[in-house]
């Protein structure tokens, strides 16, 4: 396939994102050319699968559309400047929020949010594979997995969060495995911070990436620490400082912790769907740290060129996602899922050296084959979600819309 070839593909998604979407996987099962327009279409689809959906119940993105409806009639500034749920500095979520709700169309937010997710963990799994010169069937069977293990449901409804870790990690991989060190990969570490901020957590873990190769055992030690440690800072560092970033960090962290009283934290708690799907998604990141570390070792043993050294650094990045999502494990609510989901988003960088080779150790075989055979059950996890809207308008959604179409409109609406 041409490079014109690829380029029709996207002009057909920018009117019909599903057939662009069959097109784009039948290309790509046959062949990596023109992967980049690909993956773009692959992401837009899901995009346009979070922009038809409507939630029944009250969820996350309820309560971001309710949002949206309250400050429509706000001016740009004001808006950006606005203060969410007393969080200050969310420009960039406030901006989006601004366009959503100048264009009364508030499901641009979802669509925004899923097509990076889905664009950045497709684009960062082929480059891989292009980089490192693996054989193509490993950047297939990666492909698959990103789109089973990744819940689509939870990202639509989160709109912020996996988004901000999301692009954190993509800013991980140009500085750490690119070895891009400019004002771009600048922008992806500290934009994500004013559309969430718990995203600083995610490059304090880019900070100690090194530091955390000779601390591996101190590090699974402390997994089991978090929670006191978190209890212990919340009650000691408000009384030395007043900064409100770090207070709100303080009692986020603490709230997920000691959750103990909300609604919903009593109906995660209670709920045998959410207790198969914390036992599921942890136990996946257990296998991911025993390959990570299992690797991490195979690189010291031996002699390795520059770039398979990078990508070993942003393997361990990956190691320390899976830690945190381990480390989440004593929460009522559910939220090791961000951490899981950016994980799974940055998969390729360990999966694919694993399925390169024949892995030789039991534990490796076993790990491997445990995260491979659990991601239909991922993929069946959030189509059992569907339940929560009305499928068949949802579909005559994903059918009719198009995207070009939409961008005139919401233009022209401001």
């Amino acid at each position: 396939m041409s490079r014109r070839d690829g380029a029709l593909v996207v002009l057909i998604a920018l009117f019909f994102p599903a057939l662009a979407f069959i097109l784009s996987g039948c290309c790509l099962a046959r062949s990596p050319k023109n992967w980049r327009a690909h993956v773009f279409c692959v992401a837009l689809f899901f995009a346009v699968m979070s922009y038809g959906y409507v939630p029944l119940d009250e969820t996350d993105l309820t309560r971001y559309f309710e949002y949206v409806e309250g400050i429509a009639s706000r001016g740009f500034w004001e808006t950006v400047t606005y203060v969410y749920e007393n969080q200050t500095g969310l420009f960039v979520f406030n901006a989006l929020a601004w366009v959503a709700g100048a264009t009364h169309d508030f499901h641009l937010l979802p669509a925004i949010s899923t097509f990076g997710v889905y664009y950045i963990g497709l684009y960062m799994t082929f480059t891989i594979f292009e980089r490192e010169k693996f054989d193509y069937k490993v950047a297939k069977i990666c492909l698959l997995f990103v789109l089973c293990a990744t819940d689509w449901y939870a990202i639509t409804n989160n709109v912020r969060n996996v988004l901000a870790f999301t692009l954190v990690s993509f800013a991980v991989f140009r500085d750490v495995y690119l070895g891009k060190r400019n004002l771009v990969t600048g922008m992806f570490y500290l934009l994500p911070i004013t559309i969430h901020p718990t995203a600083v957590i995610l490059i304090l873990l880019r900070l100690v990436i090194h530091a955390a190769k000779k601390l591996k055992y101190v590090l699974l030690l402390s997994v089991a620490l978090i929670a006191p440690m978190v209890e212990f800072l919340y009650l000691t560092v408000p009384s030395y400082t007043s900064n409100i970033f770090v207070n709100f960090l303080l009692l986020k962290s603490y709230n997920y912790f000691f959750d103990r009283g909300t609604d919903w934290g009593e109906e995660v708690s209670n709920s045998t769907y959410f207790g198969v799907h914390k036992f599921l998604y942890i136990s996946m990141m257990v296998a991911f740290c025993l390959l990570a570390v299992r690797y991490r070792e195979a690189g010291r043993k031996q002699s390795v060129p520059e770039s398979r050294r990078r990508l070993l650094d942003f393997q361990q990045y990956l190691y320390l996602l899976a830690l945190m999502a381990i480390a989440c494990f004593p929460m009522l609510r559910p939220e090791y899922w961000r951490f899981t989901a950016v994980a799974f988003v940055c998969s390729a960088v360990l999966l694919s050296m694993c399925l390169q080779k024949k892995p030789k150790s039991l534990t490796e075989k076993l790990s491997l084959a445990y995260v491979f055979g659990l991601a239909p059950l991922c993929l069946c996890m959030w189509l059992y979600r569907l339940q929560y809207f009305d499928v068949a308008d949802w579909i005559g959604s994903i059918l009719t819309t198009c995207p070009v179409v939409s961008l005139i409109r919401d233009v022209y609406a401001i």
